[in-house]
């Protein structure tokens, strides 16, 4: 499909997927890649309004109080937030701002783990 000219049905078409839907399901819609259809979008003046945070799906972490402890514990024997991270599978800006959090509202906010 390389250099095969846009038709107007295309254009049109392609302008309002690309606004209402976004990049991706424009690129799907016309099959062409992801340069081609910003290329296009942007010669015509088109701009998107799809947000694309509506569809993602955001993990809630749940640290219990024990979590937070072991945490404090790691880092008072110098362990790097990037290990804490890897142990607790989640990043080191997670366990940071966990910390700070916790140092702030106290540790108590935390629910304890029930077996």
């Amino acid at each position: 499909m390389r250099n095969k000219p846009w038709t107007g049905v295309e254009q049109k078409t392609c302008s309002t997927i690309y606004t209402t839907e976004g990049l991706q399901a424009a690129m799907k819609y016309t099959g062409r890649s992801r340069h081609s259809v910003k290329h296009k979008m942007k010669e015509l003046g088109v701009s998107s309004t799809y947000d694309r945070s509506q569809t993602l799906k955001f993990i809630e972490r749940k640290f219990y109080a024990e979590d937070i402890a072991v945490m404090f514990e790691m880092v008072a024997d110098g362990v790097k937030s990037s290990i804490i991270g890897e142990y607790f599978n989640t990043t080191s800006i997670s366990i940071r701002s966990t910390m700070c959090l916790a140092r702030k509202n106290g540790i108590q906010m935390y629910p304890k783990r029930t077996l």
